[in-house]
């Protein structure tokens, strides 16, 4: 956005947000949990555990949400503690 203007959530994404999700898990301007998309609180997690992440799970074949699940818990907890230190 070059105006800098903040984006903006249409109703019918809201409402879908809200009915798979609590209010609390959704990160966003619209919701109560309101963190500006560029705050240095969520780089890490934006973007080197995303990065991460994805490298790790999608080089395996995932059919199903349960799989998905299992294999994040899988390799998050299998994360050094000293390179999330450095990390964040």
């Amino acid at each position: 956005m070059q105006d800098g203007a903040p984006p903006r959530i249409a109703r019918p994404v809201r409402a879908l947000l809200r009915a798979h999700f609590r209010d609390d898990r959704v990160n966003s301007r619209s919701f109560p949990t309101a963190w500006p998309p560029c705050s240095p609180v969520l780089n890490p997690c934006d973007f080197w555990l995303r990065g991460l992440l994805k490298d790790r799970i999608y080089g395996g074949s995932i059919r199903t949400l349960p799989e998905l699940k299992a294999s994040l818990t899988r390799h998050v907890a299998a994360i050094d503690r000293e390179i999330l230190r450095g990390t964040v």
